[in-house]
């Protein structure tokens, strides 16, 4: 009796070691977001029309990117852990994400935040991207900065300064984007930032540096700027 089971302990023990050694196979996925004026790649500190009256040039850019989900047919199959991505314009590489997924996945859409949600801006800033050295933490009661954008005017002489943020009720920026793409390919997504200042006047709103009314209608802009490419 003893020998049998001194033999299946063994036998155990070599079937994990075994198993353990194995590392699950993945693959790799790129999700590309491209910043863009019309039709056109947009750079910053370059003047670009804005209406017909008016130039416009974008001094800087910069948003979080979070919780990234891949989904097929409807159901989550994937979630990035530890997803939070700084993206800047002054920084092209950070617009191109590098997803490791099991092998045999299936996905057809996917899913992200754009900003950080109340989960973790309750937990105090953190590294990495959440870094509070970045430039993008408020304080604890108010926060990630979710989406920074400054620009000037041409004709009109004015700054514009858009910081958008804010995690408490009613005051809760975050916005979720979904977009579909053909099964198991690499993403292209489209970020028409000309859109932003189509839906909005900018004579009436050309500051938003807290969390408040006018932070929340142009959070709601946000989502129309994500089209997905071919």
């Amino acid at each position: 009796m003893y020998w049998v089971q001194t033999k299946f302990r063994v036998v155990m023990l070599l079937f994990f070691a075994l198993t353990s050694s194995v590392s699950i196979a993945q693959v790799t996925t790129q999700i590309s977001i491209f910043p863009r004026w019309h039709d056109q790649s947009l750079q910053a500190n370059t003047w670009l029309p804005l209406v017909q009256t008016d130039s416009i040039q974008i001094t800087q850019l910069r948003f979080y990117v979070s919780n990234l989900s891949l989904f097929y047919k409807g159901r989550k199959v994937w979630s990035e852990p530890n997803s939070f991505h700084l993206l800047d314009l002054l920084e092209p590489s950070s617009f191109n994400l590098s997803l490791q997924l099991p092998q045999n996945i299936e996905y057809d859409a996917l899913q992200f935040n754009v900003g950080i949600d109340s989960a973790t801006s309750v937990s105090g800033a953190m590294g990495g991207d959440l870094d509070p050295t970045k430039g993008m933490y408020w304080t604890w009661q108010s926060g990630y900065i979710n989406f920074k954008l400054e620009a000037l005017t041409a004709r009109q002489n004015q700054e514009l300064v858009y910081h958008i943020g804010g995690y408490q009720a009613p005051y809760n920026t975050l916005q979720e984007i979904q977009v579909r793409f053909e099964p198991n390919s690499d993403a292209k997504i489209y970020l028409q930032l000309d859109k932003f200042f189509e839906d909005m006047d900018c004579s009436k709103i050309n500051h938003v540096m807290s969390p408040n009314a006018s932070a929340m209608q142009l959070a709601r802009l946000l989502p129309n700027l994500f089209l997905i490419g071919k």
